[in-house]
């Protein structure tokens, strides 16, 4: 009799020990899986900065040079005063730089300055050549979604798809020849300016993520001196409206 109850209570016991051990490894890999937890939460608000390049096509522009100091040309030759033609952009690197800070989990604010320059490929009025720089001033607000988890990496997205926007100021510098005698398009001219936004980071480290998207940006008419020799001669209105690719990366994403 005594035998079989010390072989209920060993039982018992054992049972009792499995159970606890189950208890303790269920425990410890929730405390495994607090931890990436844990960590996402720390990044739900934080300083971001932003370092990127990319390529921006500006194509054709809707511009009008102003010219009432020209004299009335022939009949056969269109007058330059007042004439609205197209200036066409070559392609041009981009430069920028980002510093942000994300405000909740899905929303993240920006002040980003980024630097592109065209050189002048072909006027459709007449032959032109010359450099339009181009710095935008912009503050940016992103709406961002976490996509997937890397577990082999803590559990850290695999995606991060955006829509962003904003609004600022394009900054531009005129240096360009116009196809005529001792005519120059110079000067600089400040506008407003708004740009969109669409893309995803790619983390890499909990820290660390590539960032591939594209921006459309446009500005207000900007108004540039036309000068004949050294002396002003009236004004050039340009617009200026570009499609962006761009590729960073984003550290304290």
């Amino acid at each position: 009799m005594r035998a079989r109850f010390l072989i209920r209570m060993a039982g018992v016991a054992f049972a009792v020990a499995a159970l606890s051990v189950g208890t303790a490894r269920a425990d410890a890999t929730s405390s495994a899986d607090a931890v990436p937890a844990q960590a996402a939460v720390e990044r739900e608000t934080g300083p971001i900065l932003y370092l990127g390049t990319g390529f921006s096509v500006a194509d054709r522009q809707d511009t009008r040079i102003n010219d009432p100091t020209r004299p009335p040309p022939p009949p056969t030759v269109p007058a330059l005063g007042g004439v609205d033609f197209d200036v066409e952009y070559q392609d041009a690197a981009i430069a920028e730089i980002g510093l942000g800070y994300r405000v909740m989990r899905h929303l993240r604010v920006e002040a980003n300055v980024n630097y592109r320059s065209h050189t002048v490929e072909n006027v459709q009025y007449r032959p032109n050549r010359g450099d339009f720089h181009f710095v935008a001033g912009m503050a940016n607000v992103y709406v961002d979604y976490p996509v997937g988890r890397q577990i082999e990496r803590g559990n850290i997205p695999i995606l991060m798809p955006y829509l962003g926007g904003g609004v600022g100021v394009l900054w531009s510098k005129a240096r360009a020849e116009v196809g005529l005698p001792d005519r120059k398009i110079r000067g600089e001219s400040a506008e407003f300016a708004w740009n969109l936004m669409v893309g995803t980071a790619i983390p890499i480290t909990r820290r660390v993520a590539l960032d591939v998207g594209y921006r459309y940006l446009e500005s207000f008419d900007h108004r540039w001196l036309l000068r004949n020799g050294g002396s002003a001669a009236g004004d050039v209105d340009g617009a200026y409206l570009a499609h962006e690719g761009r590729v960073g990366l984003r550290i304290g994403y």
